[in-house]
């Protein structure tokens, strides 16, 4: 199965789950400490708090990537020659650069 069907089938299958949940909210208990109330917020808001830790989740991947971002001086050296290389060529095509 392609990376697709694997998340729609997830997704098919939560929202399948949260449905039946949210029609039999009044039977069902969380915890026997937690009011009908708040069961029945909890149930109704779930897929926003999915989301909202979704979202956190991938913000704190996105910083703890740049974070440890590492400098790469190999990389910056052969990107500065392959500029050179490509002036050089252009040079030979006649083709000009205009410098702002």
């Amino acid at each position: 199965m392609l990376r697709h069907h694997v998340f729609l089938t997830r997704a098919a299958v939560c929202i399948a789950v949260w449905y039946q949940a949210l029609k039999k909210q009044d039977d069902i208990v969380i915890l026997p400490l937690i009011s009908k109330e708040y069961t029945t917020i909890l149930i109704q808001y779930l897929p926003v708090w999915i989301l909202i830790t979704i979202a956190i989740y991938a913000l704190i991947t996105i910083l703890y990537g740049l974070a440890t971002l590492e400098n790469c001086p190999e990389a910056k050296k052969d990107l500065e020659k392959e500029i050179l290389e490509a002036k050089a060529e252009m040079g030979k095509r006649e083709i000009r650069i205009q410098k702002n």
